[in-house]
């Protein structure tokens, strides 16, 4: 997104000042305390602060409970959530024609094209010890990170490597980042840039049973691989849907899963479990291909 807000501002300055004083965007960035009840378009709703994360002297801010906006980011949600209808501010992704029943939602580029890697991509990966407060926490995070990614490479042609030399990603512990809030851990999309390519598990990300903290990595991982929140999908019950999911940007595959590793935990939805469904694989399959072994 970061991208599109940057051409979208540069070429309308105007729009990027208007973000900056609505009053969405203030309580967006935490300006106007914990909540705050809007207005907008005839409609009363009541917005919650995101939570704030700091790296390298930079602010961020958590969305949808796991994803990273920068100020440009959080500029453009604010405008696309007041301006649902303004095509403009969605231009630069569109819909892909969805011609068959393709469970999972893949994201998209502005192109309509997946935002996902090549067929036998190894994506290698390094925990970083001096972002944790002690080896056991950092152990606990290796043996996590093995056990996920082991789990997706069972499901589909993908394939996880712990390398030190130039990884793919990086994943980081609760010393690179001061956030606030019950944030667990955020992740990225296929197309982030490589500065944005981090996997961060924070502080309450420790108090988790071992279950749940695998179940966790799990799930960012799947953001890693291009799949979006399943919980935001219009088939999800209403209280699940603290956002709309922006169809321009996704690609739907196959029906709502409710028991899917992509969904939260919302009215009864996922049950307890925190392992793949049949339809996480079937949508993985469905563009990684089947694992080869």
């Amino acid at each position: 997104m970061s991208q599109f807000a940057d051409d979208l501002f540069a070429q309308y300055p105007t729009v990027a000042d208007d973000a900056e004083r609505s009053p969405l965007f203030r309580v967006l960035a935490g300006d106007s305390g914990f909540g705050q009840t809007l207005s907008l378009g005839g409609v009363r709703f009541r917005v919650y602060r995101l939570p704030l994360v700091r790296i390298d002297g930079e602010s961020f801010w958590i969305s949808e409970g796991d994803l990273l906006l920068d100020r440009n980011d959080l500029r453009l949600h604010a405008l696309q959530i007041q301006r649902p209808d303004d095509k403009s501010l969605f231009a630069g992704t569109r819909a892909v024609a969805d011609g068959e029943e393709l469970e999972l939602v893949a994201m998209v580029n502005e192109q309509g094209a997946l935002r996902s890697w090549p067929h036998d991509s190894v994506l290698s990966y390094h925990v970083e010890r001096e972002t944790f407060d002690n080896c056991l926490l950092y152990e606990k995070a290796c043996t996590n990170m093995t056990l996920a990614a082991t789990k997706w490479m069972q499901a589909c042609n993908i394939k996880f490597e712990s390398k030190t030399d130039r990884p793919t990603f990086r994943v980081e512990g609760p010393l690179a980042a001061r956030s606030r809030g019950f944030a667990a851990a955020t992740s990225f999309f296929p197309d982030a840039k490589p500065a944005r390519r981090v996997l961060r598990l924070y502080s309450y990300y420790f108090a988790f049973t071992h279950e749940i903290a695998v179940g966790t990595l799990l799930h960012e991982l799947g953001h890693v691989l291009g799949f979006a929140h399943e919980h935001l999908r219009r088939e999800a019950p209403l209280r699940c849907r603290a956002k709309k999911l922006e169809r321009e940007k996704t690609k739907v595959l196959t029906g709502y899963d409710p028991g899917s590793i992509m969904h939260y935990f919302c009215d009864g939805a996922r049950g307890r479990k925190w392992e793949l469904t049949p339809l996480d694989v079937s949508g993985a399959r469905k563009i990684y291909g089947e694992p080869l072994s």
